[in-house]
């Protein structure tokens, strides 16, 4: 808990002490804790932060005593997107009465995971590490269980396609070659076969290796040499195979390259299946992305079955944005941030949270923090050296927290 336990020390300039309760969040209760965690983010006076990274300089980009503003910057941008962050606490100070506050301390083990096109690659420094398991940093449960986090625009990218359609856009592929002619006409002979439950045809060129294997082994704009796989049904365990399939309300269609799924898709959208403009299946994304499922469906289902794997995959997007999730609403709160000499805690949690990308300049980075942390930035550590009559609770602050240990031990 080394974020949480330097969080308390935000408390040191607090006149009165603050009632602290805490928390590990992992990938196992972080759906649970959320609503919590905007409670409090939404009831506080202000909140404060820390991390624990990675690393924090990558070769050649350690600070010299005579750098400016900018160079240190720079310095700082290009760590930022070398490290991580694995361990983000989080505490949100209310005023109950006076200068009594009350603290809610929200310690997360954080971890990347990927999802679609985004796939963290990262560096770690073994003097980093050292210093995380040299406190009892737990690596296990920061990999295993950490929460997953994403940048929030890319998030909003991947919900923005959601809805995209699968279909082919622009004008039709005119299909001029005896390959993609012969393949063409074993999809359709499958899906045909298929939807009236009949067993295809010995004579069909998919079953006697014919010109659809070779359209498929050389399909255009597909991968090279072994990359795709063939239409190769020509064995007994094959037409065994398939001829259950007929029966099946599923019917998987052979891997396909991208350029045969344009071909598919092209004509699994012409009006030559069904009666009343519904073919009488929906088209499910496969996992496996070379091929096409077609479930059988009347069209009431399949708006149905299309609702549902839409909302699927919304929610597949936002398990993996996860903690990008605690980020936006510390921005939504609009209170003020608080942190301890938090230059680095603060680029990294912009770089990894929000944008994956951080401005060239110093002054167009100022205005991406006001605009994610609108209530404003204060870091103690600047703070006491501007304000000196702050210096004094600083020095006093562990004197006073073991006295009330002392008091409250006595006490029992």
């Amino acid at each position: 808990m080394l974020a949480t336990e330097a969080l308390l020390y935000t408390v040191r300039y607090l006149r009165s002490s603050a009632t602290m309760a805490f928390g590990d969040v992992t990938r196992e209760n972080f759906k649970e804790m959320l609503p919590h965690i905007k409670e409090a983010l939404d009831r506080c006076t202000f909140f404060s932060f820390d991390c624990e990274m990675t690393g924090l300089f990558t070769d050649g980009n350690k600070h010299e005593y005579l750098d400016d503003i900018q160079a240190r910057y720079s310095k700082m941008s290009e760590s930022s997107r070398a490290y991580i962050i694995t361990q983000y606490g989080l505490s949100c100070f209310q005023e109950v009465m006076g200068n009594t506050y009350e603290a809610r301390t929200f310690n997360f083990y954080l971890f990347p995971q990927p999802h679609g096109s985004y796939n963290r690659r990262f560096l770690c420094d073994a003097s980093s590490l050292a210093f995380l398991a040299s406190h009892g940093f737990d690596f296990n449960k920061c990999i295993l269980q950490g929460v997953p986090y994403m940048p929030v625009r890319t998030r909003d990218l991947q919900l923005l396609q959601v809805n995209r359609s699968y279909e082919p856009r622009g004008p039709p592929v005119v299909i001029t070659t005896d390959e993609d002619k012969a393949l063409v006409a074993d999809l359709m002979q499958r899906i045909s076969s298929w939807l009236a439950a009949q067993p295809v045809s010995d004579g069909c060129a998919a079953m006697d290796g014919g010109s659809a294997t070779a359209g498929l082994a050389n399909g255009r704009n597909g991968p090279a040499n072994n990359e795709l796989i063939a239409m190769d049904d020509s064995s007994d365990e094959a037409d065994a195979a398939m001829g259950q399939q007929w029966q099946s309300d599923e019917l998987v269609l052979p891997p396909m390259n991208s350029y045969q799924r344009l071909l598919a898709y092209q004509e699994l959208q012409k009006p030559q299946f069904g009666v009343d403009g519904h073919p009488g299946f929906w088209v499910k994304k496969s996992s496996n992305v070379r091929c096409l499922v077609l479930v059988r469906a009347t069209a009431q289902q399949a708006d149905q079955l299309e609702a549902e794997a839409r909302a699927a995959r919304v929610a597949a997007i936002h398990d993996a944005a996860g903690f990008a999730a605690v980020f936006d609403l510390m921005r939504r709160s609009g209170k003020p941030a608080v942190g301890h000499n938090c230059m680095f805690d603060l680029a990294y949690g912009l770089y990894s949270f929000t944008d994956s990308y951080l401005p060239a300049t110093w002054r167009d980075y100022k205005k991406m923090v006001r605009a994610w942390h609108p209530g404003g930035l204060y870091d103690t550590k600047y703070v006491s050296k501007r304000l000196p009559e702050v210096r004094p609770h600083l020095c006093t602050y562990p004197a006073r927290v073991q006295h009330a240990a002392n008091a409250a031990a006595c006490s029992q």
